[in-house]
C-alpha cells in the first residue's frame, strides 16, 4: 500500500494506533521490517490506546443509517462496546475506490470485508494478551472492549494491548463469530448520529463554512437543451453583495457574499434564451414517447414458459393501465457543493453518493491527476439517487476556477 503525505499526517495525528483493514479481495499483510511499528495493513478501522475504535466508513450517510450499520458490523465481530465506537468518512482514492452508495447494498457489500477486518484486529489483541499472560489464545475471548482469560477471569482492556498487538503479523484467515453468538447485530442499538440530528448540530454540506467562501447560484435556461442567445450582468452587479457574474457551461453564475445577494443578483440578470432546441419537450411529449415504446419489442430480462399460449387459454383477461407523474428528487437539503481551486489542486466539500466519481470528474475537468483533487464527504440531507451524478459539483468547480476563490454553489 502506498501512503501519501496527507494520509501519513492524518494517521500520525491520531497517535499510536492499531490500523486494521482489508480490501474486498482480501487482507494486505505488513511489509518486512515493519514489525514494531504501528500496524497499517489497510483501511477499515483502528484501535487507539484509549480503547476507542474508529471505523473508516466509505459509504455515504443520507439518512439510511450507514454510519451506524457499518460500524455495527465491526463492533460485533471485534467485541467492543457500542459506546466505544466512532466513525470517520473515507476519502476517495486508490485505497477507497468503491464509495458508490446506491442500490441499498452498503451493508451487503461491506459485511464480509468488515467482519474479516474486525476479526483480524480481535485475534491480534487476543494473541497479545495471551502472550503477556503465558496463556493459550484459545482460552481467551474478546468482549466489551477487553480480552478475558476464561480459566482465570483475568482481563486486559484493548487500549493496553495495542502496542504489543501492533508488532504481531496480521492473520490472513481469522475465525469469524458464529451468528448464534451475536450480541449486537440483530438487536436495537441507538444510532450514532441520533443526538446530533435531534439537536440540530449535525452538519450537512449546506451548513459548512470555510474562510473566504463566497456564495453562488446559476441561472439556467428554462427549456431543456436551450442555450444563451445574449446576456448582461450589469444590473446584477449593482445588487449589494454581488461580487462577480460569470458565464459557465450550464448558464450564468452570480457570485456574492451571501446566498440572498446571489439570488437577488440572479433575478436582476438580463438574459435572452434561445429555446429552439428544447421546444416540444414537455410532459405530454414524454408520455407519447413512453406509449410508443410499448409497441416495440423490449429487452428481455427473463423468459419462462409460453406466455401467448397461456393467455390464449385464459377464460378471463384483465387489463389496466396506471400512470404516475414524474417524481422529483425532493431532498430537504438542496444540491450544493463547496469548491476551491488553488495552488494546482482542488478541494471539494460535498454530500455525494459517489465520491470516486466526483474525484474523477473534477480531475478530468481540470486536467489534474486524481490525487490533486481532495474530496471531503459530508452527510447528505436526502439523495434518492440524485446525488450520484457529480454535475452540480463540477459547476461549483467551474465557478471557483473563474473567480479564483472558494465558492459554495
Amino acid at each position: 500500500m502506498t501512503i501519501n503525505r496527507r494520509d501519513f499526517i492524518e494517521a500520525g495525528a491520531s497517535g499510536v494506533a492499531l490500523w486494521i483493514g482489508i480490501t474486498q479481495l482480501g487482507c494486505r499483510s505488513p511489509k518486512p521490517g515493519q514489525t514494531g511499528e504501528p500496524l497499517v495493513p489497510n483501511q477499515w478501522l483502528r484501535v487507539g490506546r484509549d480503547g476507542r475504535v474508529t471505523v473508516i466508513n466509505d459509504k455515504s450517510e443520507m439518512g439510511q443509517g450507514a454510519t451506524s450499520a457499518i460500524p455495527l458490523i465491526v463492533a460485533e465481530e471485534l467485541g467492543v462496546a457500542w459506546g466505544m465506537i466512532s466513525v470517520e468518512a473515507a476519502k476517495p482514492g486508490p485505497i477507497f475506490d468503491d464509495m458508490n452508495t446506491a442500490g441499498s447494498d452498503s451493508v451487503a457489500s461491506r459485511w464480509d470485508p468488515l467482519r474479516l477486518a474486525a476479526a483480524q484486529a480481535r485475534e491480534m489483541l487476543i494473541a497479545a494478551a495471551a502472550t503477556e499472560w503465558g496463556a493459550l489464545s484459545t482460552d481467551c475471548v474478546a468482549e466489551n472492549g477487553r480480552v478475558m482469560h476464561r480459566p482465570t477471569k483475568r482481563e486486559a482492556l484493548f487500549g493496553t494491548l495495542v502496542a504489543a498487538a501492533s508488532k504481531l503479523p496480521v492473520p490472513a484467515t481469522p475465525p469469524l463469530k458464529p451468528a448464534g453468538s451475536f450480541t449486537l447485530v440483530g438487536t436495537r442499538v441507538p444510532r450514532l448520529d441520533t443526538g446530533a440530528v435531534v439537536t440540530g448540530t449535525k452538519h450537512y454540506g449546506l451548513d459548512l463554512r470555510i474562510p473566504g467562501m463566497l456564495r453562488a447560484t446559476i441561472a439556467r435556461c428554462p427549456a431543456p437543451t436551450g442555450r444563451i442567445a445574449r446576456w448582461s450582468g450589469n444590473k446584477a452587479k449593482g445588487i449589494p453583495g454581488v461580487r462577480e457574474v460569470v458565464q459557465v457551461p450550464s448558464g450564468i453564475a452570480v457570485v456574492a457574499d451571501s446566498t440572498w445577494a446571489a439570488f437577488k443578483g440572479r433575478e436582476a440578470l438580463e438574459i435572452e434564451w434561445d429555446e429552439t432546441a428544447g421546444r416540444g419537450i414537455d410532459s405530454a411529449s414524454l408520455w407519447n414517447q413512453l406509449t410508443k415504446g410499448f409497441a416495440t419489442h423490449g429487452k428481455e430480462a427473463r423468459r419462462e414458459g409460453d406466455l401467448q399460449s397461456a393467455l390464449a387459454r385464459a377464460a378471463r383477461r384483465l387489463e389496466a393501465e396506471y400512470r404516475y407523474p414524474f417524481q422529483a428528487h425532493g431532498a430537504i437539503e438542496p444540491l450544493n457543493a463547496i469548491a476551491h481551486v488553488h495552488d494546482g489542486q482542488c478541494e471539494v466539500w460535498v454530500g455525494t453518493q459517489d465520491a470516486n466519481r466526483v474525484q474523477k470528474g473534477v480531475a478530468t475537468l481540470l486536467r489534474y491527476a486524481p490525487d490533486r483533487v481532495i474530496v471531503h464527504v459530508l452527510p447528505l440531507g436526502g439523495a434518492f439517487g440524485r446525488r450520484i451524478s457529480p454535475d452540480f459539483v463540477l459547476e461549483a468547480v467551474q465557478v471557483s476556477e473563474a473567480v479564483r476563490a472558494p465558492v459554495q454553489l
